[in-house]
């Protein structure tokens, strides 16, 4: 066994060069840090809120600093952190939310125009040249033409 501390323990699917900026990992100077995934975290290394841990020298206040609430998408902590998200990330959010209500809104708008378009349209002519010709009929279409038709020109019931 090595006398050196041991620095992290990776997912098996990880290895210490194929973290991405986003996961908190430990450094040479930082030898402990949280692991956890923050989507809007800029530099590699530890969080915001390790690295502040870290760097405090007093226990009593690195125990304090340690309960403070951290931004689930950043990693910054602050002691009066009152929502999950700090306020660069919640604007972060808001303006992509934005976005994409802007490119929904976009979106129907070109449907709406769409099949408004098609039900304007007018109907396809036929291929078949007998579809536009009117047929007469070569009987009169009365009740006592067509039973002498059904019963072959004899009177019904012969």
């Amino acid at each position: 066994m090595s006398d050196e501390p041991s620095r992290s323990i990776l997912p098996s699917n990880l290895s210490a060069s194929d973290t991405s900026i986003s996961i908190c990992t430990p450094t040479a100077e930082i030898d402990e840090s949280c692991g956890g995934h923050f989507p809007f975290k800029t530099s590699s290394g530890p969080c915001a809120h390790c690295r502040t841990i870290h760097a405090e020298s007093d226990p009593l206040k690195k125990e304090l600093k340690s309960a403070w609430r951290q931004c689930k998408s950043c990693g910054v902590a602050w002691s009066r952190l009152s929502d999950d998200i700090c306020g660069t990330c919640k604007q972060t959010v808001n303006e992509s939310r934005g976005l994409i209500d802007e490119a929904v809104s976009e979106s129907r708008l070109q449907r709406s125009q769409a099949v408004h378009a098609r039900l304007k349209k007018p109907a396809p002519a036929t291929s078949n040249p007998l579809v536009n010709v009117s047929v007469q009929p070569s009987i009169p279409l009365t009740t006592d033409s067509l039973n002498n038709i059904r019963t072959g020109g004899g009177p019904p019931g012969s």
